[in-house]
């Protein structure tokens, strides 16, 4: 009787799990289909219908951040584009929502090995901040934490370690002293441990970059059992394997740029600031990598208005604008330079 009771609940979790799986599958081929050279207008029209028709299908969209770097880089080389569509392609199980998540392992496989976010651990974070959100918290120990847009830290106090598990986003540390107790930042790629103050923690899915603003930090990848001590002033970037050379950074600006919620960027590829950008945008942002990564940036950018920061680019690279939807924006290089009123000859800036 109990089992016979509880199969409509069960035929019904299994009806909408095959929902699920279909508008996953869907928002993955509209995606795949937008980051090729072959989308038409009709197919941007016909995607704008598809997100309007159910929210399901925006969430689903912007659930995907993680896979578009991926799509990004994969735009411009058919090859890629022929085996990320064979994927989305194949037929899928009775399970439904297996069926998708092996097509979206299988994606990953296919070009590279994609890192695969799992929500739960920020949903459940001591701290975090939504799209567009920044915060500042006083620790324990009265340590400050401030966190930018899209972060999530678990706090481990305990009597012999402080420690911040940076699980997503970016965020500023100004740690006070407490000699019985260090101060840890940990992420996949490493632990970051404070000798000094103040520095910046971000996470990516290539890397976390520690940009250091006062004194220093003890830095130690996972794969290493030497650490690195990073001075103020110095930028590295730890991966799995090992932390790299420290480069010279303006301290004084990135603090300041930090206050004012804006980005500052020295030199760096077009594809590097969209991605930093896009961070702070709800949506998603699509490019073509091999578009942008000759085109090298300096600017301050707002934070707070990201469709701002996208057009002072557009004022000073041969960039179009595309907005498909709230959800979807698309960012191409032009032939043709800008009008006269749009171009700016000295690099972007914004406040």
């Amino acid at each position: 009787m109990s089992e016979l009771a509880h199969q409509p609940a069960h035929e019904a979790e299994a009806r909408a799990a095959t929902v699920r799986a279909t508008i996953v599958r869907q928002a993955a081929e509209w995606l795949v289909l937008l980051a090729s050279r072959e989308a038409s207008a009709a197919d941007e029209a016909a995607f704008n219908a598809w997100m309007a028709a159910d929210p399901a299908h925006a969430r689903a969209v912007g659930a995907m951040r993680g896979f578009v770097g991926k799509l990004n880089s994969a735009a411009g080389d058919a090859s890629q584009r022929a085996v990320l569509r064979q994927a989305l392609h194949k037929p899928s199980n009775s399970r439904g929502w297996r069926g998708a998540a092996a097509a979206m392992l299988l994606l990953g496989a296919m070009i590279g090995g994609w890192q695969l976010f799992n929500p739960w651990s920020a949903i459940f974070a001591d701290l975090r901040t939504d799209t567009a959100e920044w915060k500042n918290e006083v620790l324990p120990d009265q340590s400050h934490l401030a966190l930018a847009s899209a972060t999530a830290v678990d706090i481990k106090f305990s009597a012999h370690e402080r420690k911040v598990a940076l699980l997503k986003g970016e965020i500023l540390v100004d740690v006070a002293p407490d000699p019985q107790r260090p101060f840890v930042v940990q992420t996949p790629h490493g632990t970051m441990r404070a000798l000094g103050t103040r520095f910046v923690v971000t996470l990516t899915d290539n890397g976390t970059t520690l940009t250091m603003l006062h004194s220093k930090v003890e830095a130690r990848a996972d794969g290493q059992e030497d650490a690195r001590v990073v001075m103020a002033g110095e930028q590295v970037v730890l991966s799995p394997a090992h932390v790299s050379t420290p480069v010279a950074i303006d301290a004084e600006g990135v603090a300041a740029a930090w206050s004012a919620h804006q980005l500052m960027v020295q030199d760096q590829p077009l594809n590097q600031v969209l991605d930093s950008l896009w961070r702070y945008r709800r949506g998603i942002v699509m490019y073509r990598n091999t578009d942008m990564d000759a085109m090298h940036v300096s600017a301050l950018l707002p934070l707070e208005d990201t469709d701002r920061a996208l057009q002072l680019l557009a004022s000073s690279f041969p960039l179009r604008i595309r907005h498909l939807t709230p959800w979807l924006t698309w960012v191409e290089k032009v032939e043709k330079p800008a009008p006269a009123d749009q171009v700016s000859n000295g690099p972007a800036q914004g406040s």
